[in-house]
């Protein structure tokens, strides 16, 4: 039965009539309606940069993933720019020790989060180890490099 089918159904059954069927017709049209919304999910495809992107569950994952993996390099990389440029005497020693203060602040939030921050993970040899975030976001790095790598040899190698 279509959803038109379904909607027309449920339409020609007022709730004084049969209470019941107008209950299990209201059932089936959200089963057609979450049917096609999970279709439209696996089949999206999004264009951005003249880059088509798939919009499945899987890759939006991926792309989460990919956005995390940046933040934590974002992060670690603002506290050693800071810290950097605290060391630069071509600047001000007021300037520098604002550097220096900031870098500081920022490494140390940075080692709060994804170094003090240790969390139960059964690794691959199915052993549970005690282990940093920034362990597990530096081994989805590696995984995500290593993937990208073998895709891109599959690609060349298929022509």
């Amino acid at each position: 039965m279509t959803e038109e089918e379904q909607q027309e159904q449920l339409d020609n059954f007022p709730p004084e009539n049969d209470p019941v069927a107008i209950a299990i017709a209201k059932e089936n049209v959200k089963d057609v309606n979450s049917k096609a919304k999970k279709e439209a999910i696996e089949n999206l495809v999004v264009k951005n940069n003249n880059v088509p992107y798939q919009g499945d569950d899987l890759s939006q994952l991926r792309m989460s993933s990919t956005i995390a993996i940046a933040n934590q390099m974002f992060n670690r990389k603002l506290g050693e720019t800071f810290t950097t440029m605290a060391q630069n005497p071509a600047l001000p020693k007021e300037t520098q020790a604002m550097f220096g203060g900031v870098g500081h602040l920022i490494s140390e939030i940075y080692d709060a989060i994804y170094k003090d921050n240790k969390i139960a993970w059964k690794g691959a040899d199915k052993k549970m180890h005690t282990v940093e975030v920034e362990s597990i976001a530096e081994a989805l790095f590696t995984t995500m490099m290593s993937v990208g790598g073998e895709i891109k040899d599959s690609v060349k190698d298929s022509k």
